[in-house]
This record gives structure tokens, sequence and C-alpha cells, in this order.
């Protein structure tokens, strides 16, 4: 908890914390934000001299999405769907569809 209230006072700093991203709504302010986000946690790595891991493969990152969003591990046919979906924003696709699940 104290990690999540050290992440909002780093929104906030930066400007994006409160109404400001729940306002907006649209996938091009998701990717800002996101950006965002994703520039701060690099900064604060860099200041701590943290190496992140790799990226997780895709059968992870969804089993991982899943669990998160929606609690469960994905099936086997939702799982071998994503895995050969070819497009490039396959994992962008997953979240959005979970969240709207």
């Amino acid at each position: 908890m104290a990690h999540l209230r050290l992440w909002i006072a780093a929104l906030a700093a930066a400007g994006l914390a409160g109404p400001v991203w729940a306002e907006s709504g649209t996938r091009a302010d998701a990717r800002a934000l996101a950006a965002k986000i994703d520039q701060l946690i690099a900064a604060r790595w860099a200041a701590n001299k943290v190496t992140p891991a790799p990226l997780a493969d895709d059968g992870t990152f969804l089993r991982r999405l899943s669990l998160d969003v929606i609690g469960r591990i994905p099936s086997a046919s939702e799982a071998r769907r994503f895995l050969d979906d070819p497009t490039s924003d396959k994992r962008e696709q997953a979240i959005e569809r979970l969240l709207d699940s």
C-alpha cells in the first residue's frame, strides 16, 4: 500500500493525478498517460540503478493479465487464439477486451 501512495504522489507531482486522467478516456490519452508513467518508472529505476526484468513472453503475459484483470487464467481456446494472433498490437487488444468484459 505504501508503494501505491508513492506512485500516486509521483503522478500528482507530474500533474497526472486526480480528475485529469479520469476525464479523458480516449485511447490516445491512455497511451500518453502510460508513456508518462513509464517515463517516471524508468527514471526511478535509473536513479536506483535497477535493471528491469525482460518483457514476458506472450503466454506469460496473457496469464498474468487474465489473473490481474478477471481473476482467472485464460481458457485453452483463449490462450490459443491469443498466441496464434499475428498482429503487433495483440497485447493492447487483449487488455482492452478484458477491461471491457
